[in-house]
Order: C-alpha cells, then structure tokens, then sequence
C-alpha cells in the first residue's frame, strides 16, 4: 500500500483546494463515476493507469477519454511507473483530475 501510495505523487503536481470531486454537472456512467472515486481518493495528486487498474477501471484511457467529453479538466502526463507486479514501465499516462468546464 505504502508503494502505491508513494507513486501517486512521483510525477508531481496538485489541483484546486475546493472539493471538486464530490460534485459531477454532468450525469456519469458507472464505470465513469468509479474514475472519479478514485480520483477522489487520491485528491490533488497524479494517477497513473496501474491504479485505476488496480482499483478495477477497465481501460482507464478510455474512461478518462469520456470524461473529458463531458467536461472533465484532466491534465495528462507521461513519466514510468511501476506495475502491481513491480516491473517498470517507462511511457505510463498519469492524470490529474482539475475540476469541470464552466
């Protein structure tokens, strides 16, 4: 858990104080909302996709993808991470949940 925990923030940065990921203005799909609970859990820090995998989101470039049709402020970054297997990888997306388009 601690490893886990500590590569959320390897790549860096953080969002607005406000709590922005309680409320969605836009109705979510199930698999939608599950991103934005983890994005919740991890408030203020870089994702990268072995957590929301980890966490049980198929395809998160995908789920991230939607979200950001609907709205959804999402920086993506590109830096390695380290699988739940513990191999690293080197081009790994990792996403920082902003807030919604006004």
């Amino acid at each position: 858990m601690n490893k886990e925990k500590s590569s959320t923030t390897q790549a860096g940065g953080t969002a607005d104080s406000k709590d922005i990921l309680t409320k969605s203005p836009v109705s979510l799909h199930s698999s939608q909302a599950e991103v934005m609970s983890v994005f919740k859990q991890h408030k203020n820090k870089y994702i990268h996709t072995f957590i929301f995998r980890d966490h049980g989101v198929a395809n998160p470039a995908q789920r991230i993808s939607e979200l950001k049709i609907k709205g959804a402020l999402i920086n993506t970054r590109y830096a390695p991470a380290e699988d739940s297997a513990g191999k690293e990888h080197q081009k790994v997306a990792w996403y920082l949940f902003k807030g919604w388009e006004a």
